[in-house]
């Protein structure tokens, strides 16, 4: 494999891909275009992909759930340094359990 980021990086980004691909391809051509316009705006922002994803309209939750699951693939666990505790059901017990689960995936 050749790759300027170096092997480790490179497979790295090729695992990122192949989750982007998996999570894209069960959804209709508009939604999964809409998820890649959300991400590539603002791959490392969970809380403004998502915002961007659900004022496109259409199926807002599927756009909002695929597009979510692109920035977590993408950033990790750290996507839930950004969620709003104060409304989240269970928010710090909600945030440890998606770190573990994070990091068993």
């Amino acid at each position: 494999m050749s790759c300027r980021l170096g092997r480790r990086k490179c497979l790295l980004q090729k695992e990122k891909n192949q989750i982007a691909n998996a999570v894209l391809s069960s959804v209709k051509t508009f939604e999964r275009d809409s998820c890649r316009a959300c991400f590539s705006l603002t791959p490392n922002d969970f809380c403004e992909t998502n915002a961007t994803a659900i004022w496109q309209g259409g199926d807002t939750d599927t756009i909002a759930a695929m597009t979510g699951a692109l920035v977590g693939a993408h950033i990790g666990s750290q996507f839930a340094d950004s969620l709003p505790l104060e409304r989240l059901e269970d928010g710090p017990e909600f945030i440890t359990y998606l770190r573990s689960l994070a990091e068993r995936l």
